[in-house]
């Protein structure tokens, strides 16, 4: 009979845990230590996947904000551009009150006459300067005044006698491939007033001059009437006519308004005084 002797199981000792010899601490200490890597692989991979989550949201919606964009900016050329206002031009419609040809229009100003020649600034697209020198340029060996009113946005040649002046006038001038359009003034008086039609869009041209024939000339003698002309077609738009009136006597009142089948036209007017930039 054999007699196994027990085997003794090796102790631990304090010292060889601290020396690193125990096998089996060594094998707890690798087990928690690749515990904490892993979790902290973890969690670094979560964080990582809410970061995205977070930035992709805020692509979606920059994408979303450039379609938009994208679709307003199409919609954009759509619309029609604004009327290039110096294609346009004041002229007189007095002839088709009183009939004959038509007659280049006047306007009313301190000190205005047939040799006073106004040029108005807002029909030059490039430099005012440079357009201005072709009308004095025009002029010649004439002696002229000359007078630039920032208020009324406009320069004044005043010419020494009438025939230099009509001989201006019927000059054509061009500047920019455009011409140049010259008016001549009439001196203001205290019975005439100055009334402003800024908006008639509700009728056409002429009906809107049979509407100021009508109603006002019984009020007063209508010395002129202008809107605003393309250049190069009889084409008006409903804005801006002006009526100079001579009242009958300096106490007749003018309506507020014009009547028509449709509704009423306001009407603006006030009297022509030397402090009147108007002109």
């Amino acid at each position: 009979m054999v007699i196994r002797k027990p085997i003794k199981r090796a102790r631990s000792l304090f010292s060889d845990i601290v020396k690193g010899d125990d096998p089996e601490y060594a094998n707890k200490v690798e087990l928690t230590s690749t515990n904490v890597n892993s979790t902290s692989v973890i969690d670094k991979s979560k964080s990582d996947t809410q970061y995205l989550n977070q930035k992709a949201p805020k692509k979606i919606q920059i994408q979303q904000n450039q379609q938009k964009n994208g679709k307003l900016n199409k919609k954009k050329t759509k619309i029609l551009p604004k009327l290039d206002m110096t294609q346009y031009r004041a002229v007189s419609l007095k002839h088709l009150i009183f009939g004959g040809k038509q007659s280049s229009l006047k306007k009313f100003c301190v000190a205005g006459s047939d040799q006073k020649i106004g040029i108005d600034w807002g029909q030059f697209k490039g430099d005012v300067l440079e357009a201005l020198d072709v009308v004095f340029n025009a002029i010649g060996d004439s002696i002229y005044t000359r007078y630039d009113d920032y208020r009324a946005n406009a320069t004044y040649i005043t010419l020494d006698n009438l025939e230099d002046a009509a001989k201006l006038m019927s000059k054509t001038l061009t500047y920019d491939d455009q011409k140049i359009d010259l008016y001549q003034t009439v001196k203001i008086e205290e019975d005439i007033m100055t009334v402003n039609i800024p908006n008639f869009k509700e009728i056409s041209i002429i009906k809107m001059i049979e509407l100021v024939t009508k109603q006002l000339k019984p009020l007063g003698e209508i010395k002129d009437i202008s809107a605003l002309c393309n250049k190069y077609r009889n084409e008006y738009i409903p804005y801006g006519m002006k009526v100079l009136l001579r009242k009958n006597t300096i106490d007749t009142e003018l309506p507020l308004f014009l009547d028509h089948e449709d509704g009423r036209i306001n009407i603006f007017y006030r009297g022509c005084k030397e402090a009147c930039s108007y002109c």
